[in-house]
């Protein structure tokens, strides 16, 4: 803040002059002189054109660093996410070995349930059959899981160089959620319930993970 002092001057004369010619008695005249107009200003400090090109050149090499260091982070970003993928991959394929187990369990108790059946006199055929079509698709995976197919485009689309990928990476990411969770309700087994654990937690990872790094 400035106080123009030529200014202030005159107008405190000029209000001296005004109060003897209108007999005013002086009092206070600091605040109100100090609301004159002009009396008060801010300082405006202005930078040098070789000083505003020693800062923008330090701006811009502040700049450069920040880009170096979030490329870096990307790239450690992309290779954790990527490891999450792969291990997703990896449990939802030994699956295969406990799900041969557990179908084999589960052709044991279908062939008891349907002797049981066969010699009850009030058995509906109908009924039966339904009630098979429901069991079967209930507790049974698909050849191919979903989950697998998903993984595999997650992790070509993670190395391709597009803008709009973000959102797609984050609707897989959500897809292969919720493939896991109906793997998890179908398992019925003590094993693959484990490994549907380890799914989620691999899979909330990559979720952090993608969330830092877009």
């Amino acid at each position: 803040m400035t106080v123009n002092m030529d200014l202030a001057k005159y107008y405190y004369a000029s209000m001296q002059q005004i109060a003897t010619e209108l007999q005013i008695e002086q009092k206070d005249i600091l605040p109100t002189l100090m609301r004159m107009p002009e009396i008060v200003s801010g300082v405006t400090d202005t930078l040098s054109d070789e000083d505003w090109q020693v800062i923008a050149a330090q701006i811009g090499m502040v700049c450069d660093m920040l880009t170096q260091h979030r490329q870096k982070e990307g790239v450690m970003l992309t290779h954790h996410i990527e490891n999450n993928i792969q291990r997703i991959d990896e449990l939802c394929r030994s699956v295969e070995v406990f799900d041969k187990k557990r179908l084999d369990r589960i052709r044991e108790r279908l062939q008891q349930s349907l002797s049981d059946l066969t010699q009850s006199a009030n058995m509906d055929p109908n009924r039966l059959e339904q009630e098979m079509i429901f069991y079967v698709e209930k507790l049974i995976f698909r050849k191919k899981k979903p989950a697998l197919h998903h993984c595999e485009y997650f992790l070509q689309l993670i190395k391709e160089d597009a803008s709009t990928k973000g959102k797609k990476l984050g609707f897989l990411i959500q897809e292969i959620g919720r493939e896991i969770n109906t793997m998890g309700s179908k398992a019925n087994d003590v094993d693959i319930q484990r490994i549907v654990v380890q799914m989620k937690d691999e899979l909330e990872q990559a979720k952090e993970q993608l969330l830092n790094a877009l």
